[in-house]
C-alpha cells in the first residue's frame, strides 16, 4: 500500500485546488480530519494551517 493514499489525496488537493470548496473552514477541517484519521499527522498539518487561516478570514 505504501504511499497510494497521500499520493491520492494530494492528486485529489492540487486536482480541485481551484474550487470555491476549498474557501469554506468546514470542507478544510473536514479533510484535515480525514487526513489525520487515514493517512496520518504530518500530510495533516497544512490543511490544518489553512483551516485556521480561513476561519480568521470569515471573522
Amino acid at each position: 500500500m505504501g504511499n497510494r493514499p497521500v499520493v491520492l489525496l494530494a492528486a485529489y488537493i492540487l486536482a480541485t485546488a481551484a474550487t470555491d470548496r476549498w474557501q469554506k473552514p468546514a470542507f478544510v477541517m473536514r479533510w484535515a480530519l480525514i487526513s489525520l484519521f487515514f493517512i496520518g499527522f504530518i500530510p495533516s498539518i497544512p490543511l490544518l494551517v489553512a483551516y485556521d487561516q480561513e476561519r480568521k478570514a470569515g471573522q
